[in-house]
């Protein structure tokens, strides 16, 4: 199974206020947070809608004659790049991202030819997280936005 990155929609912005990973909401959302004005923890069943990214893999890009280019084989289905901050980088710099790597290293530094890494990715349907209290702590579970 591929890496699953949830984005809730009214707390996804520039700075996440967690790791986008159910166990990251799950943790978040069971304390309050002053700085995202919620005051109490997350009531249990309450639930959310949010956009799903699947990590497909990461491919290492290389300048070569003045081109970008991917080299290793980008994983099939890939319909996004999104730039790391460096080799094994959870996260990503979203300035330098795109559905082409073409695109996505537009920009990048023409002096500089040090390899670079690119998360490749997909959009997945949106979904239905459901927030509870379990006996080994909070959690949340994935549900069909139609549930």
């Amino acid at each position: 199974m591929k890496l699953r990155l949830y984005y809730i929609e009214q707390w996804t912005d520039e700075v996440m206020p967690c790791q986008p990973t159910l166990e990251g909401w799950a943790a978040w959302l069971a304390a309050p947070d002053p700085d995202y004005e919620r005051l109490e923890p997350t009531a249990d069943g309450e639930t959310f809608t949010a956009s799903v990214i699947e990590v497909l893999g990461d491919v290492r890009v290389e300048r070569k004659d003045g081109v970008w280019e991917a080299v290793e084989t980008i994983p099939e289905g890939t319909d996004c790049f999104f730039l790391r901050h460096h080799q094994g980088s959870e996260g990503w710099n979203a300035e330098y991202a795109a559905n082409t790597l073409a695109d996505a290293t537009d920009g990048l530094d023409e002096f500089d030819d040090s390899p670079c890494w690119f998360a490749c990715t997909r959009s997945a349907p949106e979904v239905r997280l459901t927030f509870s209290y379990a006996e080994d702590g909070p959690r949340m579970t994935v549900g069909d936005v139609g549930q």
